[in-house]
């Protein structure tokens, strides 16, 4: 690869693969899932979370980003209900946490969004 220092900006990202070292996984949370017919309209609540295990001697900082639907539609209508310390931007859907991580420690980040949509569509969630 090829990279052409006069194109770059005083900073460079890259990635260097995963590591091993740490494991992350996205589960959907039962518990925290529903589904409302309220009139016309289904309100569907889905719960998530991620959890980052750390198997390294050190402490880790991570940036954590996940996602929810955003909808162009007026009839639906998507509602962020629980990220805790995520920070949350509306336009893109995009929620991001900032953790430091011990050695050999797990981290759990639950959120929770609400779709709300008219009963005779059909939304993949």
């Amino acid at each position: 690869v090829f990279i052409d220092p006069n194109t770059m900006s005083d900073t460079l990202d890259l990635s260097l693969g995963r590591d091993q070292s740490i494991t992350v996984k996205r589960e959907k949370v039962t518990e925290f899932c529903e589904t409302k017919k309220i009139g016309s309209s289904v309100k569907e609540t889905i719960g998530l979370e991620i959890s980052i295990r750390n198997t390294k001697s050190t402490k880790i900082h991570l940036i954590i980003e996940d996602q929810i639907p955003i909808s162009t539609n007026k009839e639906i209508e998507v509602s962020l209900d629980e990220a805790k310390t995520g920070k949350h931007i509306a336009e893109t859907g995009l929620i991001r946490w900032s953790k430091n991580i011990n050695a050999g420690s797990t981290e759990k980040i639950p959120f929770k969004y609400t779709v709300k949509y008219p009963s005779d569509r059909r939304i993949n969630l």
